[in-house]
């Protein structure tokens, strides 16, 4: 009787053991409702296709952005064709930009240009603000975007965009 017990026990194990062997190696058995779907070990063709990006929406890497040279910039150095909140501008410290009221309520005033990047301060309502944006950098304020995209010397290159 022990013999005959022992016996039901091992073939129980081992019938108990083949089934979560087959179960964890991948089975032709549906899932239940709910239940997740078994792990691939190999990636699928999309799945790797997908972490290639296209070719044609290389865009220049951030740590050394393309740059407008100041003679270059679209409105030169007329710092008045931002009015509307959609120039190009070359300027040198200390330079105040007037906008539309619609655009920016407050001048822009560029207090520095250095190797660290544009400082530019808004004296608006709520108090004055100060920022320094690098070479590539930019920021929003009102219904404005402010990027700084060029730099050589003294004089920055600024691009002015409604948002």
């Amino acid at each position: 009787m022990r013999s005959r017990a022992r016996t039901s026990v091992l073939a129980l194990s081992a019938a108990l053991l083949a089934g979560v062997t087959a179960v964890g190696c991948g089975s032709d058995e549906q899932n239940e409702p709910g239940a997740a779907p078994p792990r691939s070990e190999s990636p699928s063709p999309s799945a790797t296709e997908a972490t290639e990006p296209p070719a044609e929406t290389a865009s220049p890497s951030p740590s050394a952005p393309a740059t407008v040279a100041p003679d270059a910039a679209a409105d030169g150095s007329d710092i008045g064709a931002c009015a509307d909140g959609a120039c190009e501008v070359a300027v040198t410290a200390p330079a105040e930009i007037s906008f539309d009221s619609g655009v920016l309520p407050w001048p822009l005033l560029v207090s520095d240009v250095s190797a660290d990047g544009v400082t530019m301060q808004e004296d608006h309502p709520s108090g004055l603000t100060t920022i320094t944006t690098p070479l590539g950098g930019g920021y929003s304020s009102g219904a404005l975007n402010v990027e700084v995209v060029g730099m050589e010397g003294g004089t920055a290159v600024l691009r002015f965009t409604l948002r």
